[in-house]
């Protein structure tokens, strides 16, 4: 850290003023938003400190882990003791949980020996500080003023993902219930929106507002984990660093694959060029997630999305939640390599490696990984393991002691990451049947056009490296090539195999015939997309300062001008996918609700009386849809579970279509049976309290019989709507 004091209010000041912004651009919602940054400011500064030591001479790695820490950490402790029952979840038992990671991080700094709180923020800490923490702000209320245009969670799996923190707000154990299939216990991935669920209910918001403010923080601080990552991989200083890390955001956050520069760019103009006439699909933003097998149309149906089209879609899912999960774990694995390069001259043996800090740290957050995208755990687990592997090398003398200290090491972090993920592993089924041999590939073309750029700025650098070797004759290997460039190299190379294993076998899930490799490709290539921008941070700096007029300056050049064109990206897709920003009226905040009055107008007051007047708990039978549809609006909004959700879903979930539609049909029979004592069996059957009929119930069943009379007969309307289509909530008697 260079920063000079004499600095420090200079940043506060810009900081203060970002701030400001926010407030004049987001209005009635900047109170939401300070209340929720107020609380990543504070975790932050409480764990500073631990992730100071953690990653000690990665300073703004540090920054920004231990605001991932803050929430992360104690909302762990909140997780834990709800799911064994000895806390309710609640806005007091997250406070009270903050508090105790206070007394016990700070209580450890007192009682050891020459160790202070404070003394990460002397020395031109504090200028450091208000500049990491404006990178932060700026990237937060920059996301949530974008988002103010297009807040609905509603379309694509929005409705899913807030239905789980809707969910989980209302619950005082875990596992919650599964809002779409009353009575069993949610079968899902869900930690990653449990933790965005205990942010909401320690800065006191409501899910309305707390769903887009998680996929802000989210976008922030990916953005800075990924700007450090960048600052971190370049070994020399200065405006370098900086560089790096720009480039190491424009990366990972706003750039595209190539397909976006050839299909919206490049083909059109070509056209234009060479007159070329006929029918032209106009390119759609999703369109560069959905090459392989749909251009042309062929019966490989796949997905190879990004993290630009993901905050610009809006969906609060496993794989975007656990992108700075995966940064934190590269960001601990280059801490543990630089550390073991600094005593690699000194004497040292198994016992200086074993139980390094950053091994149980990766631990950790691997055992997250499990929780909040499974896919990712195994992923980590080997591009961690390779780093260490790595470190351990140049580090230990005996090639019997690095084998010994690796092993021990790998088994350290899977019983950790066990360990922690052990409440919610026994009671999760997985849904996965076994590895298949893929039958059908990808177009050699079509993974050029993807993947071809960061694979041969990857070859480049590979082949300079060796070049490097050569030139340095008889001299020792690991003196000549410094830990960053062999950090890039590995996450290179596991992003190439990420790539590649797709082409080979694929995981057998519910998707099957032309959809069978779908998600495989889907989060193998997700997760290598997130490698391959680390990795052209460091390569692409690397290039751009060196000597004027060499092959590596001109690569640098060209590298940096083709990652611009894949910039261009985000604009485009954020002017297609939410609309033209600034434009007066179609400001609408960061209330992820508000659809409703726009989908379903007469259901929304009713679904407003439904949370506000009726018990946690409350079973409420509506209408069941498929998937991607406004169909189960009612146990979304509210949190209130009903008897199925979206069809497709609960199909993944349960793993057995059979039992999904047994309850199908009991819902149709129900809402469209002419005899009251099988009707009174089926709701007594799923323990409902409330019968819903509005919108979509009248859409499904009034044409194949629905019997309003029959229905209100069953007990009380507590609420009537009123009108053609009359909306009634029926209390069961």
């Amino acid at each position: 850290m260079n920063e000079k004091d004499d600095l420090s209010w200079l940043w506060a000041i810009l900081l203060a003023a970002c701030l400001m912004a926010g407030a004049v651009l987001l209005g009635n919602d900047m109170l939401a938003v300070l209340k929720w940054y107020a609380v990543l400011l504070i975790g932050t500064l409480v764990f500073y400190p631990f992730a100071a030591w953690l990653f000690k001479g990665f300073g703004d790695v540090a920054w920004f882990f231990a605001k991932l820490c803050g929430f992360m950490i104690p909302g762990y402790l909140v997780w834990v003791l709800c799911s064994v029952k000895l806390i309710k979840f609640g806005n007091i038992s997250c406070i009270a949980a903050l508090l105790i990671c206070v007394v016990i991080l700070y209580g450890i700094m007192h009682f050891k020996k020459n160790a202070s709180p404070f003394s990460p923020y002397k020395g031109g800490g504090m200028a450091a500080v208000f500049k990491r923490e404006l990178l932060f702000a700026a990237a937060l209320t920059g996301y949530m003023y974008i988002r103010a245009f297009s807040p609905a969670a509603f379309g694509t799996e929005r409705m899913m993902d807030y239905s789980f923190m809707q969910s989980m707000f209302e619950s005082s154990y875990f596992p919650p219930e599964d809002v779409w299939f009353a009575g069993i216990p949610l079968n899902y991935y869900y930690f990653g929106q449990y933790i965005f669920t205990y942010l909401t209910k320690l800065s006191f918001n409501t899910v309305n507002a707390g769903y887009n403010l998680s996929l802000g923080t989210c976008f922030a601080l990916c953005l800075s984990l990924a700007y450090s990552m960048g600052y971190a991989l370049m070994e020399k200083k200065g405006r370098a660093k900086a560089m790096a890390g720009t480039i190491g955001v424009l990366a990972l956050m706003f750039a595209s694959n190539m397909h976006f520069v050839i299909f919206y760019k490049l083909v059109p103009m070509l056209r234009e060029i060479l007159g070329i006439s006929g029918e032209y699909k106009d390119y759609w933003y999703p369109d560069s997630t959905r090459y392989i097998g749909y251009n042309p149309d062929v019966a490989d149906k796949t997905a190879h999305e990004f993290p630009a089209y993901s905050f610009i879609l809006g969906d609060l899912h496993a794989h975007v939640i656990n992108i700075f999960v995966v940064l934190a774990i590269l960001g601990l694995s280059l801490s543990y390599l630089k550390r073991r390069e600094a005593f690699a001259e000194k004497k040292g043996g198994i016992k200086d490696v074993i139980a390094d800090r950053c091994v149980w740290a990766v631990g950790f957050l691997t055992g997250i990984c499990s929780m909040e995208n499974a896919w990712d755990f195994p992923i980590y687990f080997v591009v961690a393991g390779a780093v260490i592997l790595y470190a351990n090398i140049i580090s230990l003398k005996k090639v019997t002691d690095v084998v010994c200290a690796t092993l021990i090491q790998g088994a350290l972090v899977l019983l950790t990451a066990v360990l922690i993920s052990l409440p919610f592993s026994l009671r999760f089924d997985a849904m996965v049947d076994g590895i298949g041999k893929c039958t059908e590939h990808s177009r050699f073309y079509q993974l050029v056009i993807l993947w071809g750029m960061p694979v041969i700025l990857l070859i480049s650098f590979v082949l300079s490296l060796r070049n490097k070797l050569r030139a340095a004759g008889k001299n020792p290997v690991f003196s000549h090539i410094t830990s960053e460039d062999v950090f890039t190299v590995l996450i290179g190379l596991c992003a190439l195999g990420l790539v590649i294993i797709p082409e080979i076998i694929y995981v057998k899930d519910i998707y099957g015939g032309s959809y069978k490799r779908f998600n495989t490709m889907f989060k193998l290539t997700y997760q290598s997309f997130i490698l391959f921008a680390i990795m052209q941070a460091h390569i692409i700096s690397s290039y751009l300062t060196a000597s004027a007029g060499s092959a590596k300056r001109k690569g640098g050049i060209a590298g940096l001008i083709l990652l611009l064109l894949c910039c261009g990206y985000f604009p485009v897709a954020v002017k297609m996918g939410i609309g033209k920003i600034g434009t007066e009226g179609e400001f609408k905040g960061i209330d992820a609700t508000g659809y409703a009055y726009e989908e379903c107008p007469a259901d929304a007051p009713a679904i407003e009386w439904i949370k506000e007047r009726t018990e946690r708990g409350s079973v409420i039978l509506e209408a069941n849809g498929d998937s991607y549809t406004i169909y189960n609006r009612v146990s979304t909004l509210t949190g209130r579970p009903t008897v199925l959700g979206w069809r497709t879903h609960e199909w993944l979930w349960q793993n057995d279509p059979d039992v999904v539609d047994e309850r199908a049909d009991d819902i149709w029979d129900i809402y469209c049976g002419t005899d009251p004592s099988r009707i009174r069996e089926l709701l007594l059957k799923y323990g409902v309290d409330y019968i819903f009929i509005g919108s979509c119930e009248y859409e499904k069943y009034l044409p194949e019989g629905m019997n309003v009379a029959l229905l209100k007969s069953l007990g009380d309307t507590v609420y009537d709507g009123g009108g053609a289509e009359p909306v009634y909530i029926i209390k069961l008697r």
